[in-house]
């Protein structure tokens, strides 16, 4: 058994009126994530915001993640069900969000790039009115540099310059901010969850794409970045992307990318074709944008 803090494990079984059997600490990157059984056979998950992150201090997470969750529980959107919040940590001893445990894994089943494509549209009609949060880039603070792997550097310069003028007007709507295969899971061919809302906010529908793009593309080539888009474009808003927005969230995950946020848990195993692939990518959004 993994050992929860004491708060923690005495708030949750508070809140779910049953002790717990045991924990299992599962992948996350700026918060400490377990899985835990429970006494009377339930299994929930307590994300534990206990984790410095350089690059969103805001202390207001807990209680982000869980308003969106208490907003997707009506709709088409399969995500957990907000189990209870200690937005301050004074319970759970930092603030933590509880979730019920969904079966699923990340692994891709057919027809997943259809399956991405629709679910994020079921995102984007989410009303947003009650959301409160505002889309910012992620880049903030950092001073960008052409990556030492760069095919082109000029390219780049091309990039960075595209990214730092004013971005064309796009629709705008509820986004999940960070929607990639690492935060969907599957179960039986079929899109189990959706995870990981802590940036959910209203924002231009093209950071979804574009940021789900660029994912796709380091993991998977262009083909599967082209793929989804056109997936998307069928049965989506038509004024939902634009290529500049490609330009823009390539260049926003690059501190990520290059180690500049040290997430220490990143890391991919083909590194080179991966920096060739986001090269790639990157250099057909430029061209897309002039």
């Amino acid at each position: 058994m993994t050992q929860l803090a004491p708060r923690t494990q005495a708030w949750i079984e508070t809140e779910t009126g049953s002790p717990v059997r045991s924990a299992i600490v599962l992948y996350g990157t700026t918060a400490t994530v377990h899985r835990v059984d429970l006494s009377d056979g339930r299994s929930v998950v307590a994300k534990r915001f206990d984790r410095p992150d350089i690059l969103d201090e805001r202390p207001e997470k807990a209680h982000h993640e869980a308003a969106v969750l208490d907003l997707l529980s009506a709709t088409r959107v399969p995500v957990p069900r907000l189990i209870a919040v200690d937005g301050d940590g004074s319970h759970a001893g930092a603030p933590t969000v509880l979730m019920s445990w969904v079966e699923g894994a990340t692994a891709l089943p057919d027809r997943w790039v259809e399956g991405m494509a629709a679910n994020l549209v079921d995102i984007h009609a989410v009303p947003s009115g009650p959301i409160a949060w505002r889309y910012r880039r992620y880049n903030e603070g950092f001073e960008l540099e052409v990556p030492r792997w760069a095919k082109d550097p000029a390219v780049w310069a091309d990039a960075f310059a595209i990214a730092g003028e004013t971005p064309p007007e796009t629709a705008t709507g509820f986004i999940h901010r960070d929607y990639h295969g690492g935060n969907l899971l599957w179960r039986d061919g079929r899109l189990a969850a959706v995870l990981d809302w802590l940036s959910g906010c209203v924002g231009p529908l093209a950071v979804d794409l574009g940021h789900l793009r660029i994912n796709l593309a380091m993991d998977h080539g262009e083909s599967a970045a082209a793929a989804v888009l056109d997936g998307y474009s069928q049965v989506g808003p038509t004024d939902a992307w634009h290529p500049v927005w490609d330009v823009i969230d390539a260049v926003d995950v690059l501190p990520y990318y290059e180690g500049q946020q040290a997430v220490e848990a990143w890391s991919w195993d083909d590194l080179g074709d991966s920096q060739a692939r986001f090269d790639a990518f990157l250099t057909g959004a430029v061209r897309r944008s002039a």
